[in-house]
């Protein structure tokens, strides 16, 4: 693993466990506390530490070398493409009486079409 690799599996995984750490305490908090006149901060409390993960793999995709910026860019614009096919679809599937689903799935959604998406370039620059 590379000096590069390191870093960001370092901040990332700090990231994400401070955006579990804060998830959980919102969730508990506005619970206890519906009508607090915090209860927008709090909701959107989880955002500051996602956004940390954000800036971490900004800064490992500019640090590495130009092919592994090509597969992911190529990982990114297939999970972009996907992930807007698939929640169209739902979209419509919602319409002929499939469940509301919120909107934190998108996410998830994105980021397994992301992994796909990577494994597809990595196998075509093997």
């Amino acid at each position: 693993m590379t000096k590069v690799h390191k870093r960001y599996v370092m901040e990332f995984s700090a990231a994400m466990a401070g955006y579990m750490i804060v998830l959980a305490g919102s969730i508990k908090l506005l619970g206890a506390h519906p009508e607090t006149a915090w209860r927008y901060l709090l909701a959107v409390a989880p955002i500051f530490p996602a956004a940390a993960a954000l800036v971490a793999f900004v800064r490992f995709f500019r640090g590495v070398v130009e092919l592994e910026q090509r597969m992911h860019l190529e990982g990114l614009a297939f999970a972009f493409g996907a992930s807007a096919l698939a929640t169209f679809a739902y979209g419509f599937l919602e319409g002929a009486g499939f469940p509301h689903l919120n909107w934190t799935f998108v996410w998830p959604v994105m980021a397994v079409f992301w992994g796909l998406g990577n494994l597809l370039a990595r196998r075509r620059y093997r």
